[in-house]
């Protein structure tokens, strides 16, 4: 009865390590998706990857210019 517990308390852990997997290259990323929900979180993977550069460069460039 224990197993599902910890089963449940394990997904936001191991969606967070699929978004990290989603930022190595093609050949690496691939050996984790079997293990990991890789191909299901690789959309918001991508997007949190542009709001974060948009999030540090927009500042930086504001500060340079």
């Amino acid at each position: 009865m224990a197993r599902p517990a910890l089963e449940a308390l394990l997904v936001p852990a191991r969606i967070a390590l699929a978004l990290l997997a989603n930022l190595l290259p093609r050949r690496l990323r691939l050996a984790w998706d079997g293990r990991l929900p890789v191909s299901a979180t690789a959309g918001w993977s991508a997007l949190l990857t542009v709001l974060m550069a948009f999030a540090f460069g927009v500042p930086a460039f504001l500060r340079y210019a």
